[in-house]
């Protein structure tokens, strides 16, 4: 992604984690369920179901 390196040198020293995970519709994502208090989506094709399952209770999903 185009702005990852960015990102992630400015939310490093907040103590946040970011990660690029290319996926597919029909491959789960490599993660526990509940894992994540935020997951974000560049306007690529996603699995509802599967970003549910990795959102922690509470957790935010932003498209």
């Amino acid at each position: 992604p185009p702005n990852f390196d960015l990102v992630t040198q400015r939310l490093a020293p907040l103590g946040v984690q970011v990660l690029s995970v290319p996926l597919t519709d029909d491959n789960p994502m490599p993660f526990a369920g509940g894992e994540f208090d935020l997951v974000l989506n560049r306007h690529a094709a996603f699995n509802p179901a599967e970003v549910a399952r990795v959102l922690a209770p509470g957790g935010t999903f932003l498209t």
